[in-house]
């Protein structure tokens, strides 16, 4: 039996956390397009709890000899309760999401013939692929300002920036490295005033 692709306008799915998390995808593409590495061949918006290694080749699809892959995915969801007035009620009016940003890339790797390893990556292309990936983690944190440094309209929901985690690097594995960037957005859960301007 195959996937089945739900289309969040119909099915009435709370699309809030996921809207962010495309209009990051589109920064972060946009971004990598302009860095050493060139644009990549896959961008996606992955589920899980890990991005996968396995699309790093090139491709001749990718333009300016591009390769490699961007995701962005979500880490965590949280409410975030607020007191109301001096009173001892609570409102769960906010979500704390927790996003990560990933940029995969070829990786220089030893050459093997028959198993065995005939020559390691030199010094140079090992420097090459440094420059890569810390070019992407340029373009992340220039993402990350191109859609989410507006403030947010007083009662609105856009995002607000709550913490930013460092950038790690990830790999090399099977002929990909990279790195991951997560950080905490807090968001106005508007799902119920929409629900009810729906009903009025």
């Amino acid at each position: 039996m195959g996937c089945v692709t739900l289309d969040p306008v119909s099915t009435n799915l709370d699309v809030t956390v996921l809207d962010r998390a495309v209009a990051l995808l589109g920064c972060l593409e946009d971004q990598l397009t302009i860095t050493v590495g060139g644009p990549v061949c896959r961008s996606c918006i992955y589920p899980g709890q890990a991005v996968p290694m396995d699309v790093c080749q090139m491709d001749e699809g990718c333009g300016s000899g591009g390769h490699g892959m961007a995701a962005v995915r979500v880490v965590a969801i949280n409410l975030v309760p607020e007191q109301v007035g001096t009173s001892c009620l609570f409102s769960v009016s906010q979500l704390a999401v927790t996003y990560e940003m990933t940029a995969y890339r070829c990786a220089h790797t030893i050459q093997r013939d028959q198993g065995r390893a005939v020559a390691l990556p030199s010094c140079d292309e090992l420097a090459s692929d440094t420059a890569i990936i810390l070019d992407d983690a340029a373009a992340m944190r220039r993402a990350l300002k191109c859609c989410f440094a507006t403030p947010p309209p007083e009662g609105g929901c856009s995002p607000r920036i709550s913490a930013v985690l460092p950038w790690q690097p990830r790999g090399p594995i099977g002929g990909c490295v990279g790195g991951t960037m997560q950080f905490t957005v807090t968001l106005n859960d508007c799902s119920c005033a929409e629900a009810e301007a729906q009903e009025s």
